[in-house]
C-alpha cells in the first residue's frame, strides 16, 4: 500500500481564537518543512493556540514529531500551546517510541482539545527559591543510554562530554516549588540525529529515555 504525500489544510475557530491544521498522508524527512512553514505562518499572525488533527496521518518520523515539539516550545513561550487531535495509531506508536507521551498534549476529540486553552492561568506568586530544580541529559548511543551533564539543587552543575556516537539526546527534569507541593516531571528532546530510522531502531532496542536524574 502506497503512503500518500503530506496534505495540510487550515481551519480557524475564530470565536475562540484557535487555529487548526488537518494533516494527512506521510509526515517525514521529506515533508516536515511544509508543516514548519504552515505553523510559522500561523505564529507570525500572533496566534499561538494551535490544534493539529492527525487522524489521517499514515506515517510519521521523528523529524516530523520534532517539528511539533519545537512548535510546542515556541507556542508555550508566548502563552499558547499545541495540541494533537485524535492521532492515528502510527502516530501514537512513534510518540511512545520517542518518549513523547506526556510531553506533547494529546486530545481524543475537539472538545477535549479546546480545554487545553481554557485552563485558568496560575495566580502570581511571590518570588521564592525553588525547593528542587534538577535535570539530567540522557544520550542514546548504539551501546545504550548514557547519562550526560546534569544539575543538582542548589546550583550545582556537573558537565560531561557528549558521546560522539549519540543518535538522540533527551533531558529529564524535576521541579518542586515548595514543601508540600507536587514535583513537576518533564521530558524533552534536546537533540536528534539526522536519520530518524536510526533513532527509532535504537529506541526499540534500548527502550525509552530513562526518567531518572
Amino acid at each position: 500500500m502506497m503512503i500518500k504525500d503530506l496534505t495540510i489544510n487550515r481551519d480557524s475557530l475564530k470565536d475562540e481564537r484557535i487555529e487548526m491544521l488537518h494533516l494527512g498522508g506521510s509526515l517525514d524527512t521529506h515533508s516536515f518543512e511544509s508543516l514548519e512553514s504552515a505553523i510559522e505562518a500561523i505564529f507570525s499572525e500572533g496566534t499561538y493556540a494551535l490544534i493539529i488533527a492527525m487522524t489521517e496521518i499514515e506515517y510519521v518520523s521523528s523529524a516530523g514529531l520534532g517539528t511539533i515539539v519545537s512548535a510546542t516550545n515556541q507556542a508555550q513561550k508566548h502563552g499558547g500551546n499545541v495540541v494533537l487531535l485524535a492521532p492515528s495509531e502510527p502516530v501514537l506508536e512513534v510518540l511512545k517510541l520517542l518518549g513523547l507521551v506526556g510531553v506533547l498534549k494529546v486530545a481524543p476529540d475537539l472538545a477535549a482539545a479546546k480545554l487545553f486553552f481554557k485552563a485558568k492561568p496560575p495566580e502570581p506568586q511571590p518570588h521564592q527559591e525553588a525547593l528542587r530544580d534538577e535535570w539530567t541529559q540522557w544520550h542514546l548511543t548504539p551501546g545504550g543510554w548514557r547519562r550526560g551533564s546534569m544539575t543538582k539543587h542548589p546550583a550545582k552543575f556537573v558537565e560531561k562530554p557528549v558521546p560522539p556516537d549519540r543518535v538522540l539526546t533527551c533531558v529529564y527534569s524535576e521541579y518542586q516549588r515548595a514543601e508540600g507541593t507536587p514535583v513537576s516531571k518533564e521530558m524533552s528532546i534536546d537533540w536528534r540525529g539526522p536519520d530518524p530510522t536510526v533513532v527509532v531502531h535504537w529506541i526499540e532496542y534500548h527502550g525509552d529515555c530513562p526518567q531518572s536524574l
